[in-house]
């Protein structure tokens, strides 16, 4: 097994891995540099060779903290690929419930949805957020909003209706 392999097992991403190797990768080029250029300032008798290593080192250790500088931006600024925003996910979980209460049938308007979020712990949401939500869920195909003379209310979308 590589090493690169086996630093990538214990981490949860390869990505984090990768991040860790050049960020190592570069302090151990940044030490090897510093070692090579008190080494040369000794002696009076430059090679080629000794030359071309170090500034080899430079440019490696240069580059090597450069990836590793982009890498820890990267990861900072932006979310895990895998979790939602939380005010995403909260509403996704909310429609969910909601669709769930509104498929047991009846006629569901925006006040209706707003007494259910006060009994079912969703707390400070008015009738703004409850026409939204009714909204989304219409627009999605899980609701048919239904429009009579100075009313408008929702039902479930029945199975046959969304595949139409």
């Amino acid at each position: 097994m590589s090493t690169r392999a086996a630093i990538a097992a214990n981490f949860a991403s390869e990505a984090l891995a990768d991040e860790l190797l050049d960020a190592y990768r570069a302090d151990v080029l940044t030490e090897l540099e510093k070692k090579l250029d008190s080494r040369m300032k000794l002696t009076e008798h430059k090679t080629v060779s000794k030359d071309a290593i170090r500034r080899f080192l430079q440019l490696e250790a240069s580059a090597a903290r450069k990836a590793a500088a982009r890498a820890a931006a990267n990861v900072e600024d932006t979310p895990a690929a895998d979790a939602p925003p939380p005010a995403l996910a909260a509403d996704t979980n909310r429609h969910a419930h909601l669709l769930h209460a509104i498929n047991a049938g009846g006629h569901w308007k925006s006040g209706t949805v707003t007494r259910w979020y006060e009994a079912n712990g969703y707390p400070g949401l008015d009738v703004r957020q409850a026409r939204h939500d009714l909204a989304v869920l219409r627009d999605s195909g899980a609701l048919v909003q239904h429009d009579e003379a100075g009313v408008r209310y929702f039902t479930a979308a029945r199975e046959e209706a969304r595949r139409g």
